[in-house]
C-alpha cells in the first residue's frame, strides 16, 4: 500500500482532481455510463430459466441507476474505469457467495472476486462478467484469547480498531481501505513485519467457496494443501475466500515513529547506509525509504518498544549515513491506535474510508537480495532527476521496505509466499490524474526505469503489487512454489472457473 509520506503528498495535490467520489457524476461520466448500460444489456441477458437467482443483499447491474452502477464497476485505480460488468453481487455471507458463483456459472459469465478493490491491475473488476464483492462480509470475532475470525471484506482500519479494543493486533499494511483478504492472500507485508512476519504467516484457517458452490474450511488438519496455497498464493485463484482466522499478536504498548529526510545529492550514501542497517537491525524496527522526483531520500521507521532504544538504533543509522538531514529528524511516541492513523495518513475512521480523490497509477516491484552498488543507486538518481513531470505533477518515485527479521526466518516453501531471502522490496509508483494527463508518458517512464534496474535486483516480484508487463510472472511471484500451486489449482478448481490475466494456470 501507500506510505504515510506519499499519502500526505497526494492529499496536497488532490485539489487538482475532478474525481470527487462523493459528488454527483458529470454529464460526460453519465453519458458514457448510459452508453455502457445499452452495451452491457445486449451482452448480459441472463438465461430465461434461471435457477440461481442470487439472494445477495444487493445486486447492481447495467440497468441500475447510473451513478450506482458507476460506483459499483470502478476500483480505486481509475486507470481501469472502463470495465462494464454484467452484475456486481454484494454478498453478506458464504451462502450469498455460493449462489452468486452458481448463477455466474449457469450464465457462463466470467467471475472476478473483490474485497477492498485495491488491485493494482484491476483484477477485481470484470468486463461482461460478474464481480463477487465480499465488502459486506466484514464481521470480526475474537474467538478465544489470541485468535480472530475475520470476514474477507473487512478493511484494515476496521480490523486494527476492533482488535485493539480487545488488546490485540495483526501485522498488516498501512493503507486504511485495503481489504484484508486481498492483502493477506498475496503475502501481506506491513509495518510490524520484521517482528511478526507477513500477515499470511498469521493465518491458521480459511473458509472458501469453491467453483461448484460448496464451502470448505482449510486449517492445520483439513485441506492443508489449500491453506498452504492461500498463504501467499490465494488471490482469486482457487475460489472465493469468505473468512480468515488469524493468530493474533499482542498490541504494542508504545510505538515510536521516526522520520528523517536528506537531499537527493546524498542518495547513494543514504540508501547504502539503510540497506546495510534496516534488514539486520533489531527486528522490532521496520522501516522504509521513499524517494521521488520531488522528494529526496526520506526515511520512516516504526519501532515497537521504548523510545530510548529506538533513538539509540536510529543514531546508529544516522552515523552510517554521515550526512546532515534537510530538517531535524522527528522521533514521536504514540499509542498503537494513534500510529494506525499516523501510518494511514488520516485522522478518523470516516475520513480514512472516504478519501477525497481517486487517481490512476501504475506500479512495479522488485525484491533486492544483494545490496545495491553505486551503479544501482546511480540508476535510481538518474531516472528520478531527469523525469519531466506530468501536467498534474502527482507523485512518481519508489518506496523501499525493509525485510529480514521474522519474515526471513521461514523457509521459502513453508507457505506459498516464497520471498524469504530479501533485504528489501521496491515498489515503483507513477500516479497521474486520469482526466487530465496522458498516461503514455507515465507508462514509458516507469517501464524504462524498471528495465534499467534489472542488473541490480533479484528478478522476484510481489504479487500484491501485480504487474501485467511481467513476462514470467509465475516465476517472479511464486518462484519454486508455482508447480505446487498448480497442483492445488487442479484439485480445487479443475474447470478453471476462477481465471484472470495472471491467475494460476492448470498444470
Amino acid at each position: 500500500g501507500m506510505s504515510h509520506h506519499l499519502f500526505l503528498f497526494l492529499t496536497a495535490v488532490s485539489h487538482l482532481s475532478l474525481v470527487w467520489t462523493s459528488s454527483p457524476l458529470s454529464i460526460h461520466e453519465l453519458s458514457s455510463a448510459s452508453g455502457a448500460a445499452g452495451f452491457a444489456t445486449k451482452h448480459c441477458q441472463p438465461k430465461p430459466q434461471n435457477p440461481w437467482q442470487p439472494t445477495g443483499w444487493k445486486i447492481v447491474t447495467p440497468n441500475s441507476p447510473e451513478g450506482i452502477y458507476y460506483q459499483a464497476r470502478i476500483d480505486w485505480n481509475m486507470y481501469f474505469n472502463t470495465s462494464f460488468p454484467c452484475a456486481v453481487v454484494y454478498c453478506r455471507d458464504s451462502t450469498d457467495v455460493s449462489n452468486a458463483v452458481q448463477w455466474a456459472n449457469f450464465n457462463k459469465w466470467p467471475i472476478a472476486v473483490r474485497s477492498g478493490g485495491h488491485s493494482y491491475e484491476g483484477f477485481s473488476l470484470s468486463d461482461r462478467g460478474v464481480i463477487i464483492d465480499v465488502h459486506n462480509i466484514s464481521t470480526i470475532e475474537v474467538v478465544t484469547s489470541g485468535y480472530a475470525r475475520v470476514g474477507a471484506g473487512t478493511m484494515l482500519i476496521d480490523l486494527y480498531l476492533s482488535l485493539a479494543a480487545a488488546g490485540w493486533t495483526v501485522p498488516g499494511g498501512s493503507c486504511a481501505t485495503v481489504g484484508v483478504a486481498g492483502f493477506t492472500l498475496g503475502g501481506g507485508f506491513g509495518y510490524l513485519g520484521r517482528k511478526y512476519g507477513v500477515l499470511s504467516d498469521s493465518v491458521i484457517a480459511a473458509e472458501m467457496v469453491l467453483a461448484n458452490g460448496t464451502t470448505v474450511t482449510a486449517n492445520s488438519t483439513h485441506h492443508t494443501d489449500l491453506l498452504w496455497a492461500l498463504k501467499g498464493g490465494g488471490n482469486g485463484n482457487f475460489g472465493v475466500v469468505t473468512y480468515l482466522t488469524f493468530a493474533l499478536s499482542p498490541i504494542p504498548k508504545t510505538v515510536i515513529g521516526i522520520e528523517a529526510s536528506w537531499d537527493m545529492l546524498h542518495l547513494h550514501d543514504v540508501v547504502d547506509a539503510w540497506q546495510n542497517w534496516a534488514p539486520f537491525t533489531d527486528e522490532r524496527m521496520t522501516s522504509h525509504m521513499l524517494v521521488g522526483t520531488e522528494i529526496g531520500p526520506s526515511f520512516a521507521g516504526v519501532f515497537i518498544g521504548p523510545k530510548a532504544t529506538a533513538t539509540k538504533l536510529f543514531q546508529e543509522f544516522l552515523h552510517l549515513v554521515g550526512h546532515n538531514t534537510t530538517t531535524k529528524p522527528t522521533t514521536t511516541q504514540r499509542t498503537w491506535v494513534q500510529s494506525v492513523y499516523w501510518l494511514a495518513g488520516c485522522s478518523d475512521p470516516y475520513k480514512c474510508k472516504h478519501p477525497e480523490t481517486r487517481t490512476s497509477w501504475k506500479a512495479k516491484s522488485d525484491f533486492v537480495t544483494t545490496p545495491f552498488t553505486i551503479n544501482g543507486t546511480g540508476t535510481i538518481k538518474e531516472w528520478l532527476t531527469t523525469r519531466k513531470d506530468n501536467q498534474s505533477q502527482v507523485f512518481a518515485g519508489l518506496q523501499m521496505d525493509s525485510y529480514g527479521g521474522q519474515i526471513n526466518k521461514i523457509a521459502s516453501n513453508a507457505t506459498a509466499f516464497v520471498h524469504r531471502n530479501t533485504l528489501f522490496s521496491i515498489q515503483y509508483l507513477e500516479y497521474w490524474l486520469w482526466n487530465i494527463d496522458n498516461p503514455v508518458r507515465s507508462l514509458d517512464w516507469i517501464r524504462g526505469f524498471y528495465n534499467d534496474m534489472r542488473p541490480h535486483v533479484s528478478g522476484q516480484a510481489y504479487r500484491n503489487y501485480p504487474d501485467t508487463d511481467l513476462e514470467h510472472w509465475e516465476q517472479a511471484y511464486y518462484g519454486g512454489n508455482y508447480e505446487r500451486l498448480q497442483q492445488v489449482k487442479q484439485q480445487y478448481d479443475p474447470s478453471n472457473v476462477f481465471h484472470y490475466q495472471q491467475s494460476i494456470r492448470l498444470p
